[in-house]
């Protein structure tokens, strides 16, 4: 079957914006998508007629928000170092952040 539910990947590279080191992955999406993993590590997917300057926007508008989930992060692990961390969902999932159609 043509259709499936996982988009394929295309390409991966690594970019550099502002000194931050992006995994670009091109596949067959209709948004640009980033995510910061749970390792700290921060990925866009984006299809690959998306130019590259504005994926580096997009990563750019968001550079408070990936600071916010990586100290999440460091918080979470220096909890749970200390034994303090309590089990519930969502403590190892990564963030994503979505983005629909242009930017003005």
């Amino acid at each position: 079957m043509a259709n499936s539910r996982r988009p394929a990947t295309l390409a991966s590279t690594l970019i550099n914006v502002d000194d931050l080191c992006v995994e670009l992955v091109r596949k067959r999406v209709r948004n640009i998508n980033l995510r910061v993993r749970s390792d700290g590590t921060v990925t866009v997917s984006a299809a690959p007629r998306v130019p590259l300057h504005e994926i580096e926007s997009f990563v750019r508008s968001r550079r408070s928000w990936i600071e916010g989930c990586r100290q999440r992060r460091l918080r979470q692990v220096g909890m749970r170092q200390a034994g303090c961390a309590e089990g519930g969902a969502g403590g190892d999932a990564d963030e994503q952040a979505e983005f629909v159609g242009k930017q003005a």
